[in-house]
């Protein structure tokens, strides 16, 4: 009798340069400037050492010296930057920086990110660098050497980073198995925009990230660059291939997935639920909350196995079934989206035997989850058996499911849970 963690229910399987100069803020970080007696310097004095500082700072990032990523404002809008308009504070100063390194119309998004500017990262308990502080390090310092070769530089990388965080709905898979893991790259992007950009840029930058818990992941060379077929931005396919590069309890080996191949060393492809609910955890540690595997069906303790039917195909609780719905709808209501893993190939005509959704919300008899196909699920391929009965409400990956339709494909989850203060499931 199979077990439930057979390689088949892995979801997504196929059926079968420098920063800014020392001396630059220092009228806004030190006590001030002197007057030539030792006296405190008047406050004419202070707003012209203050002016003189911003016109520096502000010369150097219209003429591209900033650092040395190279940048330079898009042809015809840096003599635009009306004089009398000088940034006044620290904040002011980073966000000109990066508004300088932008084209307009990836201006017009900046300027949309509003409060998640000043979301802060998981890196250490109560949070710790802003998304802003974050963006303006890849402006001024820009990806590595061996990113940039690749072509991947901060004129490229820092509008798509920008473009993500305005709208996270942009994120899917293509035509690759990284259905789990485009699933934690959108629920970071939405939930956690600053870890989403420390994630991003220190995995450009210096090649590797580690989670709020310790753990080290590391950029995959392969990723750097994309084959024709790859329609999916350049963020999308170093974090997916990120997060698919861990290990799992089944044989895959840290590092040995194959972005070129979509497949694993064990030459399976997709993750397992509970592999990717180790990840979330990771990458949330600080947040107070983790997730544990669940799934919703029948075991016999005293076989130790899962209950099949005359098909061998393995057979829901309901009783299970109903506990896991409760508390979809519970976390819910706390603000809490849930990765699920449904049964996906039910024509026998989908990519997927098994496929990873966020859920992300319970209305009524319906259900509502973020397919990671984002643009790529229509209603034709709805139509054409892929994948169970579902309405498409947008071209960016969401639809509503009944709940009969959903519990009836459910096949597994991973159930948040609070973390009380010895680590312990409350």
């Amino acid at each position: 009798m199979p077990d439930v963690r057979s390689p088949k229910d892995r979801a997504g399987a196929t059926p079968g340069t420098s920063p800014l100069r020392s001396g630059q803020l220092s009228s806004l970080f030190s006590t001030g400037p002197k007057a030539g007696n030792g006296a405190p310097a008047t406050d004419l004095q202070k707003q012209q050492v203050l002016q003189r500082d911003q016109a520096a700072h502000r010369k150097r990032a219209l003429t591209g010296t900033l650092g040395r990523s190279g940048i330079k404002p898009a042809a015809g809008t840096g003599a635009k930057q009306p004089a009398n308009v000088v940034p006044k504070d620290p904040r002011s100063l980073m966000l000109q920086t990066v508004r300088d390194a932008l084209p307009p119309k990836s201006r017009s998004l900046l300027d949309k990110l509003g409060p998640k500017l000043d979301d802060r990262d998981l890196s250490v308990p109560g949070g710790g660098r802003t998304t802003l502080e974050l963006l303006h390090d890849l402006a001024v310092k820009g990806p590595d050497a061996e990113a940039r070769k690749a072509g991947l530089t901060s004129a490229k990388m820092l509008p798509q980073l920008i473009e993500q965080l305005d709208n996270p709905g942009l994120i899917h898979q293509s035509r690759f198995g990284t259905c789990a893991a485009t699933t934690v790259q959108y629920y970071m992007a939405t939930n956690h925009p600053a870890e989403y950009a420390r994630m991003t840029v220190d995995l450009l930058s210096k090649g590797t990230f580690q989670t709020s818990s310790g753990v080290v992941y590391a950029r995959d060379p392969g990723s750097l660059t994309r084959d024709k077929t790859d329609t999916r931005k350049d963020i999308d396919r170093i974090l997916q291939t990120t997060i698919m590069d861990q290990e799992d309890a089944f044989g895959v080996v840290k590092g040995s997935y194959d972005p070129r191949t979509d497949k694993h060393s064990t030459g399976n492809s997709g993750m397992y639920t509970e592999t990717i609910s180790r990840v979330m955890n990771e990458l949330s540690a600080t947040t107070g909350q983790a997730t544990h595997y669940d799934n919703p069906y029948k075991y016999d303790a005293a076989a130790k196995q899962y209950v099949v039917d005359a098909e061998g195909k393995l057979v829901q609780d309901p009783e299970k079934v109903t506990r896991m719905l409760d508390s979809i709808k519970g976390w819910l209501e706390k603000g809490t989206e849930t990765y699920v893993s449904l049964k996906w190939d039910i024509s026998g005509k989908s990519i997927h035997g098994y496929h990873a959704l966020l859920v992300t919300k319970v209305e009524g008899d319906y259900i509502h989850l973020r397919n990671p196909w984002g643009k790529g699920d229509t209603k034709a391929q709805v139509d054409a058996g892929m994948g169970p009965a579902r309405e498409i409400l947008d071209n960016q990956g969401n639809v509503r499911m009944k709940l009969s339709d959903f519990t009836s494909v459910l096949n597994g989850a991973a159930m948040p849970y609070q973390v009380a203060a010895a680590g312990n499931q409350v």
